[in-house]
Order: C-alpha cells, then structure tokens, then sequence
C-alpha cells in the first residue's frame, strides 16, 4: 500500500478532465486506471486513509482547484476509496416514489442519468440500490419506532426540509460531520449548499445533485406575450433584475404565486440574502444584529404583496391563470416548467428578482435533502457510499434537467442560460430550514418575516421576545 499527495491526484485527474466532451485516446485509459490505482488501492480494513484525509502537507498555494466542470461523474467517483460489500441491499427511504430508483429501459433522460448513477455506484461497491417509498408522515413515525427500539429503518432517507427538522429535533438523525468516510468538503459537493445546510458544527442533511434540488428552486415564470422578453433577459444578464424592476413590468399584466401568500412572503425575503438568524458552517447561530436592515426588506416584501399587480390566486388556479394567458409572472418552482410545455414557446424562464440584482435561487421547502438515520448497522458502509453516490451524480443528473428543460420546454438560448444561473445559484435560508422542528428557530426566522411583513412588528421587539429560546437551542443542538 502507497499513498500520493492530493495535488498530485488532483493533476493526473485534471488532465482526464479537460478531454471529458473528446474522445479519449489509449493515454486517458492509462491515466484513469492510474488515478484509480493510486487513489484507492484496496477496500475497507486494508489501511486506506477515509475520505477526504490528508495523508501528507500539500502547498495549496500552487495547486488550484479542481472544479466540476473539469472531470466527469466516473472520475470523480474514482477519487473516492473501494470497497466490497457483498451484495448487500443499500435501502433509500423516500416519500418520493422513483426519485432515486427507476425503471430500465426508460426513454426519460433523467432516469437514464439516475439508472446510470445508480449502477456506477452498485458496480464500485457490490450493492444493490433499493427504495422505500411511503408518505412522509408514515416515514416520520416509523423512523421514530426504529430509533426507539435502536434498529436501523434505511441506510439513508429523503425527504422535505419540514420532515428532516422534525426528525432532527427528535435525534433521529445522526449528524453528517461525524459520520466516518463522508466528505462533505470534497470538490464535487456543492459548496453553498452545503454551508447553507450547517448549523454551528451540525450537519443533518445534503441538499445538490444528489437529491435534484434543482427542481425546487423558486424562479419567474413570464409570458412572452404579455411582457418584453428581450428587456427582461437584458436585465437579469445585468444585474438589474430587482423586484422594483419586476413589479413595473408586472403593472400591466399581472403576477401570481404558486404557493401560499406565506410562502411568497418568506421566498421573497430570502433573495435578499439577509438572514434573520446568522451563523452556521462552525459558528454558534444567533439573531442578526442588523436590525435595521431586516426592517428595511420586510417594507419591500410588504410592498410586493400589497401590489396592485398581486394576484391571489395559488396553486392549480394560478398555474391555470398563467397558461390562459390571464397574467404576465407565475413565481414558482422550476419543477413547474414540466406542467408548462403546452404553452411551447409562449413562455420563458428567469432567476427570482432580488433587491441588490443579484441572484439567488431560494430552495422551496418541499426540497428533498439526503439524511442518515442515527441507528445505522455499519456508519462507515453509509458515510462511504453517501460521499460516492454524490460523486457519481454531478455531470449525470443536472444535465440531464438542464438538457431536458431546453429541449422540451423552451426554444430560445436566453431561456437556457436563465436555467443555468438558477441551477448555479442555488441557495438555502438556514432559518427557514430548521424551522419544522424547532419552535425557537421558527419564531427568530420564518414567522418572524411573516409578522413582521404582515403585521408591521419590529425585528428588534421579536428578537427580544425570542432571544432566550433560540440561545437555548441553539445551544443545546447546534454547537
């Protein structure tokens, strides 16, 4: 058994990259098989370093970073170490039904990409990838029962933000950063989701490629017919796509959400990127101390909401309204571009307005995240297999939707690149998200906007009125 440093893997598997979109020449074999010997020689038991160990120094400074763009899935599955599981049977609990496992021989890209992921990962470790579908609620009680009975229910679980904070604030999910063998800082984890996931030194959840986040990410809908798509791509290309500019193209036509006024009222918020509680990825979380500023954005959202252009409509009747052509804007997941291909080439995609131009694509919360249950009977089979399937995810799924959504939805190339940014900016409010499960987090974030939107009440005065709750939990589950 020998070792090499980590810059140099990172070399030999750069230059296995840059021929990703040629084809390879009997040199990128060579180079594969040796990234592969020197980077995972043997399995589990036989001295191998854990993912994402350092092994010997490395002089950062001269070894730039290896980005997604630069290997594919296979490769990035190859940095990650061997092992022989002996068919065990690697079980998905999800509340969605073929999210992660799907027919064969299907002619959907997407589950192509998965079957592909999938079988990558079944290959590398001798599993067989299996999924436990049930609704969420019926997930959440029988997790409960295992735990309490110390038994194992699923190597790993998916599911929505609410069901994943309520499992969390029960301990029945283990914390990610102790898990053996996963990496959470590898170059194929998507960075800003996952510090937008860590709370304090806590991790419950994974949200990138690996669970389709892209999906759930909030976007603007337009009707090309009611509004100028030109001048609309103009400005989300220059920075100047803010809701005041969103609400004087909408004063004619109209907009809607898809979801409830709440849920409008909170997305809204987070574009602007100022988070009622602060902290997380290793500080402590507490109120944000820019009262002032919070004040500021909960006037604009109030301003949003209170907008002539505001149609009430919601769910089925909003998404109706925008197919009729009855209004200009439907904000709402991106997932809704597949229930909007009737409307062919009427209809076009952008990021979210912000209030600083700049863009952010808040994570609706019914986003599935990737979690592991705390009783698990080897950690270190799920930690690795965790790390490998989101290895094996990258360059498989996300091109796939975004190749999907081009060609099936939308004709124009602005359209495409619209796409591209709102999967690129992918964003979590840390608040937001753990606020199903503690009551304290809710009331310092979540329905802290929505009272201070809708009832005019102060930041500073609800902070006071919190402040020893959430310095309690936060004390007691995010060090």
């Amino acid at each position: 058994m020998f070792h090499v440093k980590q810059s140099e893997r990172r070399t030999a598997l750069r230059r296995i990259g840059h021929n990703t979109h040629t084809t390879r020449s009997c040199i990128g074999v060579i180079l594969i098989c040796t990234a592969l010997l020197l980077g995972s020689c043997g399995g589990i038991g036989q001295g191998d370093d854990p993912v994402g160990s350092n092994s010997a120094p490395e002089d950062v400074s001269k070894t730039p970073p290896v980005t997604y763009d630069e290997m594919t899935a296979e490769e990035w599955l190859s940095t990650v170490r061997n092992a022989d599981y002996a068919d065990y049977e690697f079980t998905i609990a999800t509340s969605y039904s073929g999210r992660f496992t799907t027919v064969e021989n299907t002619e959907n890209e997407v589950e192509k990409a998965r079957n592909k992921r999938n079988t990558l990962v079944e290959n590398k470790y001798g599993i067989k990838i299996t999924e436990k579908s049930v609704r969420e609620s019926e997930m959440i009680n029988a997790i409960l029962q295992s735990t309490a009975a110390g038994l194992q229910y699923a190597d790993l679980v998916s599911a929505s933000m609410q069901t994943l904070s309520k499992l969390a604030a029960d301990g029945a999910l283990t914390n990610l950063y102790s898990l053996p063998y996963y990496d959470g800082t590898a170059e194929f984890c998507n960075a800003s989701l996952h510090k937008g996931a860590t709370a304090g030194h806590t991790c419950y959840a994974v949200f990138d490629d690996l669970t389709e986040a892209q999906e759930y990410t909030w976007c603007a809908f337009f009707n090309k017919a009611k509004t100028d798509a030109t001048a609309l791509y103009r400005m989300a290309k220059s920075s100047t796509w803010t809701w005041d500019a969103f609400l004087a193209n909408a004063l004619n036509g109209g907009f809607a959400a898809y979801d409830t006024k709440n849920s409008l009222i909170t997305t809204a918020f987070a574009t602007s990127g100022i988070e009622p509680v602060t902290g997380g990825y290793g500080n402590a979380l507490s109120q944000n101390e820019n009262v002032e500023a919070l004040d500021n954005i909960a006037s604009a959202v109030k301003t949003l909401i209170n907008s002539q252009s505001y149609d009430s409509r919601r769910d089925d009747d909003a998404k109706k309204a925008f197919k009729n052509g009855e209004i200009a804007f439907l904000l709402a997941p991106l997932h809704l571009i597949d229930e909007l291909k009737d409307m062919s080439d009427d209809f076009g995609v952008l990021p979210l307005p912000s209030y600083d131009g700049n863009t952010r694509s808040v994570l609706d919360g019914d986003a599935r995240g990737i979690a592991v249950p705390s009783d698990q009977t080897d950690s270190d089979r799920t930690g690795l297999i965790l790390t490998a399937l989101t290895a094996a995810s990258y360059q498989h799924i996300a091109e796939a939707k975004i190749q999907n959504h081009i060609y099936f939805d939308l004709r124009d190339n602005d359209s495409a690149l619209s796409i591209r940014k709102i999967y690129d900016t992918q964003y979590i409010n840390l608040g937001i998200l753990y606020s199903g499960g503690y009551s304290a987090i809710a009331a310092s974030s979540q329905n802290a906007i929505i009272e201070a939107v809708t009832k005019d009440a102060s930041f500073g005065k609800i902070f006071s009125r919190e402040k020893t709750q959430l310095e309690t939990i936060a004390n007691k589950y995010f060090r």
